[in-house]
């Protein structure tokens, strides 16, 4: 039951939308890197791989796994949070988005891309997603949203 206002703008409802879809691209996103970790496993067998890059690629691959996990639970906290007006929740969402506009970018400048394409693409997708969502949020029609919803719950 929402207190004092009977509905959300358009805009918000969106951004939540969006959100959710983040929360799925990064499933997809997690789906991408287990296959390519398996392909990473295969190729880490060659004879000529050393014991340094085994143990380089093994803790990347753990920062990942972590990293997407956490990241899919951040999309449905912010989608819950905004669509529940909580004014905190913008702060987050801008968070999130500059910290996967940091890996997006660190990914590109490493060369990534040219070794795991697919998991770029998820990247960037995600990151399309965010920009969408954080748009929707700072939009006029949302913006007095948030305040409204702290002003009816005191």
């Amino acid at each position: 039951m929402r207190v004092g206002l009977s509905r959300s703008p358009r805009a918000v409802l969106y951004a939540v939308r969006l959100m959710y879809a983040g929360a799925m691209a990064e499933v997809a996103a997690l789906v991408i890197f287990a296959l390519t970790a398996a392909r990473a496993d295969f190729l880490l067998n060659h004879p000529l791989v050393t014991a340094a890059q085994l143990q380089q690629v093994n803790a990347h691959m753990v920062g990942d796994w972590v990293g997407l996990s956490i990241a899919i639970g951040f999309w449905l906290w912010m989608a819950w949070a905004n669509g529940r007006g909580h004014d905190w929740a913008r702060l987050v969402c801008i968070s999130c988005f500059a910290l996967n506009t940091i890996t997006l970018l660190a990914g590109l400048g490493t060369g990534i891309a040219r070794y795991a394409p697919a998991a770029t693409i998820a990247c960037a997708v995600t990151w399309a997603i965010g920009f969408a969502a954080l748009a929707l949020i700072f939009c006029k029609p949302s913006w007095g949203y948030d305040t409204r919803r702290a002003a009816a719950a005191q």
